[in-house]
């Protein structure tokens, strides 16, 4: 019984010690095709409210998308976006907080082709 409330205790401990990380992201996205490498600019939106995240990700602050299937393990976030509106596309994001930093990937999936992509992004 004690340990289960030590246990108990350390959790809730390091859930109000946990870095909020709600902001704005920009940044780029590094795609390679072809044998050529180009950036996109890219933004992410993150709140964070009552124990809950929401995204919103896309190129501008005009046009974002929101974010489903969001998982938050610690500093890591996982989740999917569905982009564009001629042909929308699948995005999935896997990136780790880092101080004013998130880093990771984005995996494409556009006409029948996947493609993980390195993206950086800064907190503004």
């Amino acid at each position: 019984m004690r340990f289960s409330r030590l246990a108990s205790l350390a959790c809730l401990t390091a859930s109000l010690f946990a870095q909020d990380i709600s902001g704005t992201y920009a940044g780029t996205i590094t795609i390679e095709e072809e044998g050529s490498s180009r950036t996109e600019k890219g933004l992410i939106i993150v709140k964070e409210n009552a124990g809950g995240l929401s995204i919103t990700a896309g190129p501008t602050s005009a046009e974002q998308y929101t974010a489903n299937s969001i998982q938050r393990n610690g500093m890591t976030l996982k989740f999917e976006v569905t982009a564009g509106v001629e042909t929308p596309h699948m995005l999935r994001f896997d990136v780790a907080v880092k101080d004013t930093a998130l880093s990771g990937t984005v995996t494409s999936q556009r006409e029948g082709k996947t493609k993980t992509l390195p993206l950086e992004f800064k907190k503004q």
